[in-house]
């Protein structure tokens, strides 16, 4: 447990800093795994390696299993990050303050909730990427075609 001071919001304050790095980590890992399988990497190894990388995080460690198995049954949803990452990119605007990494995750979250994906897994970020480049993440090997 932190103490986090005698002001009032402030736990608000640490909850959408986490939000910030935490959607963004998210998205960027859905766009990791949909590169590297773009590129014709298996996406167990491509995991594996990431995991244990610089690169890693986790977010990466706890999603990107998901996105390898296909399970999109929700245990967070996108829709959540609809509304964090939309409250982080107000409290921002309130303060005049550019958030350019959370508002481009945010493009990200509203193409998937665009695509009708709201109540599954945030893990199906990766469906949005899977959708430009053509290949699944999941499967035997990796880079099936997106059906």
């Amino acid at each position: 447990m932190h103490r986090l001071g005698e002001a009032p919001g402030i736990g608000s304050t640490v909850k959408a800093v986490n939000q910030l790095l935490a959607g963004i980590n998210l998205v960027t890992a859905a766009e990791a795994m949909a590169f590297g399988v773009a590129l014709g990497a298996d996406p167990k190894v491509l995991y594996e390696v990431i995991r244990g990388a610089a690169g890693g995080s986790w977010m990466f460690e706890n999603r990107v299993p998901h996105m390898l198995d296909d399970d999109y049954a929700p245990k967070s949803a996108v829709d959540i990050w609809v509304k964090d990452l939309g409250l982080v990119l107000d409290t921002g605007k309130a303060l005049r303050m550019p958030l350019p990494m959370a508002a481009a995750a945010y493009q990200v979250v509203m193409m998937a909730a665009a695509k009708g994906l709201g109540p599954i897994d945030d893990a199906g970020f990766v469906k949005v990427y899977e959708a430009f480049t053509g290949a699944k993440v999941a499967g035997p090997t990796g880079g099936d075609k997106v059906e």
